[in-house]
């Protein structure tokens, strides 16, 4: 795509990707119409039509982003930064909250890869939110410096993993199904890999990763609610430059039951993500954060030059 050195304002999609909608449309309808041979067959075909839909209809924007990239790059090491609220993953949107807000997540892109960072800040605790907009139940797992928040082991997808149908907003390491300690950030040898495998190989690194269930008829007498689930693989990416790492806070009640949750897609996340997170001044030095300016009106403050007037 030719550009004259602007950002593009080309967020029409063009003809041949109209028509990939319209061939999706048509294959969904089409699909809708045949014998039904397992219960699930429906909504897994329309969970998948949505997902391509999306990804084309994502294009335009992709358009949008490559372009400013490619045009506003910022002198020396700075990166060119896209700033988000949160991530969406299709289905599935994914924000931290650093002592109690919503802390932005800046997005950088390094062929063929996107990467996402927050800035955090050490003593300060943070929590991991999810939110599924999917009519059915997801299992969530999630993994602070490679390690599993629900159990005392390694972060893998073989592991269990929480059931939920609405907003999940995890405060902490599960110690059991009553309680949890906060996640808060601190020097990654006071971390909690650290302590549990003397290891910060893979500190810095908050991982998500999200399974759509095949449809599931509960046996009689079960319970039901948020639980525990089943899968392959760590999350953590090697960064030994990391400066924080993630380590326990306070006691917190948060009771949880179990339930019975069979994948679609038993070796495979439907959909995941990982979100490196470093101080400040480590952001700003790589160049992913601006430094500070100087604030020509930072409100109350100290008198500057009183001593000076007698």
């Amino acid at each position: 795509m030719a550009n004259d050195g602007k950002v593009t304002t080309d967020t029409k999609l063009d003809e041949q990707e109209l028509a990939v909608l319209d061939q999706l449309g048509l294959a969904a309808n089409l699909f809708f119409k045949l014998e039904i041979i397992h219960p699930s067959d429906t909504s897994e075909f329309a969970l998948a039509i949505h997902q391509a839909q999306n990804i084309v209809l994502a294009r335009a924007g992709m358009r949008q982003i490559r372009s400013y990239i490619a045009f506003h790059t910022l002198p020396t090491k700075t990166k060119e930064i896209i700033h988000m609220e949160s991530i969406s993953l299709g289905p599935l949107t994914v924000w931290i909250e650093v002592d109690g807000q919503r802390t932005p997540i800046y997005q950088t892109y390094a062929a063929p890869d996107f990467r996402y960072w927050i800035a955090g800040e050490a003593g300060k605790p943070y929590a991991i939110v999810v939110q599924p907009s999917y009519g059915g139940r997801m299992e969530v797992l999630e993994s602070i410096d490679g390690r599993d928040v629900l159990k005392d082991q390694p972060a893998s997808l073989r592991n269990n993993g929480m059931v939920i149908n609405n907003t999940w907003r995890n405060f902490g390491w599960r110690i059991d199904d009553q309680t949890t300690r906060d996640f808060v950030f601190g020097s990654p040898d006071q971390s909690i890999a650290a302590q549990a495998a003397g290891d910060i190989t893979n500190v810095g690194v908050i991982g998500i990763a999200a399974f759509v269930e095949r449809t599931y008829v509960p046996l009689a007498g079960e319970l039901k609610g948020i639980g525990n689930a089943v899968v392959r693989s760590s999350f953590a990416v090697t960064d030994s430059a990391a400066d924080l790492g993630t380590g326990m806070g306070q006691t917190r009640a948060d009771a949880v039951g179990t339930t019975q949750f069979m994948r679609r897609n038993p070796n495979t996340p439907d959909m995941q993500v990982q979100i490196q997170y470093r101080s400040r001044d480590w952001l700003v030095m790589e160049g992913i954060l601006r430094p500070d300016l100087p604030n020509a009106w930072p409100g109350d403050s100290q008198t500057g030059y009183g001593k000076y007037a007698k």
